[in-house]
């Protein structure tokens, strides 16, 4: 993938997340691992812009030329690195961030019309079971804490029971409890089948939920580990280009 300026963001890139398993992406923020979260995620936006070579496959189907909602609808969730910009309309309430992309469902639709008993009921089964505090679907979002407003995106990320979860930096910004909280969520996930892509900046999470560590450096993955065979210090030095 290349950058604005024409430069490789990533080159000789090739992985794979299989059903049950967590792979974490291990490096020093800005070595490709947002542009890899968008070839993933937006791959037909830069497949349009000549930006983009090679060949993408979830669940053994190309997406170069899918665009974001029917990659979604392939039972994608999403817990995007920045949840102020990518995940979260800050000046609406916790109900209508958590219906964000599933206006359609048919839980919550019927037809052009919204069924907004279902909705409610869903959403407050929501914030209960994902502890969203306060636990007031009708509170801004902006109003709720940094580990609340991630708890949030969680549920709703959550919601189909996703078969394939990209979750990047997913405790950025959060306390302890919300931390313990969302690596749960994310073990649950893989528990039940789901494959879970992991960018963090953090390693000991990332030695935490990953089954197989990669580490990417100037956006080629430069190592790989599988779990228990390895630990902070070596991938510190791999992240940092040492050998």
């Amino acid at each position: 993938m290349k950058n604005p300026g024409g430069r490789d963001s990533l080159r000789d890139l090739s992985f794979s997340v299989r059903s049950g398993e967590v792979v974490g992406i291990a490096g020093v923020e800005g070595n490709g691992q947002s542009e890899l979260l968008q070839c993933v995620i937006r791959p037909s936006i830069w497949s349009k812009l000549k930006r983009l070579s090679g060949e993408i496959r979830i669940f053994g189907k190309p997406t170069q030329d899918l665009d974001t909602k029917k990659i979604r609808d392939l039972n994608i969730g999403f817990v995007p690195e920045d949840r102020h910009h990518e995940a979260l309309l800050l000046e609406s309430s916790v109900e209508e961030n958590y219906l964000l992309g599933h206006q359609r469902e048919p839980d919550f639709s019927k037809g052009p019309l919204l069924r907004w008993k279902e909705i409610d009921a869903s959403v407050r089964k929501a914030v209960d079971e994902y502890d969203v505090r306060p636990r007031d679907p009708a509170v801004l979002s902006k109003g709720l804490s940094g580990g609340n407003q991630q708890k949030l995106i969680i549920a709703r990320e959550f919601f189909r029971k996703p078969r394939f979860l990209v979750a990047a930096q997913p405790t950025r910004g959060v306390d302890i409890g919300a931390i313990e909280f969302i690596h749960q969520r994310i073990l649950d996930a893989r528990t039940a089948g789901a494959g879970v892509l992991l960018v963090s900046s953090e390693l000991d999470e990332v030695l935490a939920l990953s089954d197989r560590v990669l580490v990417i450096y100037e956006g080629r993955i430069v190592a790989e580990y599988e779990r228990g065979k390895t630990d902070e210090k070596t991938l510190g030095l791999k992240m940092g280009g040492g050998h």
